[in-house]
């Protein structure tokens, strides 16, 4: 028993030693954390604005971020309600939500695997049967986060700015269905332009100044790595596509339409370059994008919403190289690059870690650190074949002068209203734009 205790006080000491040494170590790193983001702010004020953004008040909001056709809805979601702010260019208005996070949760997950609390997927086989996205409990939902506190003023302005909070990160509020029309389902981003925001005063619009690349689209498609043995598809896997997905994400299959896709949008752009296979690196990537005014990665990508700094989007490198190929979040902060917008049209690149006061810490707002005011990202693994063709849809309509989120509307509500299986929510869903959400001028 002596000996027992004594082993137990021993390993008591130790524990409490360790978990000393673990403090000691997370306090020296934050002190110097600390010490980097002060000599960021001293050199460059650009980084200062991104690091540390004037806080906006709701005054502040209506005068300098809406114009009189949006509206802004602000979610917080506390254990046993949410709240809502709805803000517009003439009021704002609060409004409490009596369900509680258990209850979304519960609410999320009866809508598709796709909101499962853990959502894992597997690894082939996802694809809208897998999905199975449920109509009516996007009706249900609609009614309670957004018609019944907000209905008449949503209702009255075409563009909605949504604040998402919590578990409503991974919500894209275009498939909220709002009613019927020719027995569909008719979904909210068929009556509005939507768009998303970490923060209010992340849309501050002195973020957005100061864009001056010289050069319109760098696009990266279906990266091979030096090392990388790769066979073309047989064309039988062709035909099939539709039976066996190709996902931009989870085995690292080619992507053949993935090069179609950058292909096609580059036709858009008097002055474009596009590299596909062995010729999309990562030292391409960093050495050319502060020059484009639209970086496009069509690449997979692992997420990681553990440890969300080190996502990464898998491009061409070498092992043990200076680039790796491995584009992590925690890299993309310390870019300067001067783009107006970055699609990642990868799977799960608008996921990340909800953090009280941060927002979503993922690649979104990697690229704001680096000085990108909005990305347009996936909220869930992404098929190659019908993303391509959304891209495509989504550019033509930019190139017509269209806003990024009026383009994005336009391009989804094609989809929506097309006979092929990519008028599944599935497909056409899981992209959303953060950020700016004006025109780029593509001329």
């Amino acid at each position: 028993k002596n000996r027992g205790l004594s082993d137990a006080i021993g390993r008591d000491r130790l524990d409490r030693e360790a978990v000393a040494a673990a403090e000691r170590e997370i306090g020296s790193l934050q002190a110097e954390r600390r010490r980097l983001l002060e000599a960021l702010e001293r050199r460059s004020p650009e980084v200062r604005r991104l690091i540390r953004p004037r806080l906006l008040s709701s005054a502040d909001v209506r005068g300098e971020v809406l114009t009189a056709n949006q509206a802004m809805l602000e979610y917080v979601v506390a254990d046993d309600r949410i709240y809502l702010w709805v803000l517009t260019k003439e009021a704002v208005d609060f409004r409490t939500i009596p369900l509680s996070r258990k209850a979304l949760e519960e609410a999320l997950a009866g809508i598709s695997p796709l909101f499962a609390k853990d959502r894992t997927f597997p690894a082939a086989g996802l694809d809208h049967r897998w999905a199975d996205i449920r109509a009516g409990r996007l009706a249900d939902l609609y009614r309670i986060l957004v018609e019944e506190p907000a209905g008449g003023t949503v209702r009255r302005h075409p563009e909605l700015i949504v604040v998402p909070d919590d578990l409503l990160f991974y919500l894209p509020f275009e498939i909220l269905v709002t009613g019927t029309e020719d027995g569909r389902p008719r979904y909210l981003i068929e009556d509005h332009a939507l768009s998303y925001s970490s923060s209010a005063s992340l849309l501050n619009p002195e973020l957005t100044a100061g864009r001056n690349a010289p050069k319109g689209l760098l696009a990266f498609a279906n990266p091979i790595r030096p090392d990388e043995r790769r066979f073309r598809l047989p064309d039988w896997r062709r035909l099939l596509g539709r039976v066996k997905s190709a996902l931009r994400g989870g085995r690292f299959d080619p992507l053949p339409d993935s090069e179609r896709e950058v292909r096609a949008i580059a036709r858009n752009f008097r002055d474009s370059a596009v590299y596909t296979g062995r010729r999309a690196t990562e030292e391409r990537l960093k050495r050319m994008a502060p020059d484009y005014r639209i970086l496009h990665l069509a690449a997979h990508s692992e997420i990681s919403e553990i440890q969300p700094m080190q996502s990464r989007i898998i491009l061409g490198g070498k092992a043990g190289g200076v680039e790796d190929g491995d584009l992590r979040t925690i890299e993309i902060c310390g870019l300067k690059l001067n783009a107006d917008l970055v699609v990642l049209s990868g799977c799960g690149t608008a996921l990340g870690k909800p953090s009280r006061g941060e927002g979503l810490i993922g690649m979104s707002r990697a690229f704001l650190h680096a000085g990108v005011p909005s990305t347009v990202a996936s909220l869930w693994p992404v098929d190659d074949a019908s993303t391509a063709v959304f891209m495509e849809r989504f550019y033509g309509r930019l190139k017509a002068g269209m806003s990024r989120t009026e383009a994005l509307r336009q391009a989804k509500i094609e989809c929506i209203r097309s006979r092929d299986l990519i008028r599944d929510p599935f497909y056409w869903a899981p992209f959303v734009l953060i950020g700016d959400w004006r025109g780029i001028d593509l001329r």
